[in-house]
């Protein structure tokens, strides 16, 4: 795999309904050396099933208990 020099920082926190349209928006772009950092934020609903059934090796999944948003993106980008 080439490595990114490009990486997508999500916070997720109860968006079962959305993530999956999130990151198939980010895999249809045209530029496609990117990894998805993906920061669960103590989520309570279904969002990270939805994320694990999806199979692209860009994607990592990194679980924290709830800290809001902004902290969400700060343990993405420390990762």
């Amino acid at each position: 795999m080439i490595r990114p020099n490009i990486s997508v920082i999500i916070p997720l926190y109860n968006k079962e309904k959305s993530i999956l349209r999130t990151i198939e928006s980010l895999q249809k772009q045209t530029f496609q050396i990117f990894e998805i950092v993906i920061v669960n934020d103590g989520s309570t609903d279904n969002s990270v099933e939805v994320v694990n059934r999806i199979d692209d090796d860009r994607i990592r999944l990194i679980n924290q208990d709830n800290a809001g948003p902004g902290a969400a993106r700060n343990t993405g980008v420390k990762n």
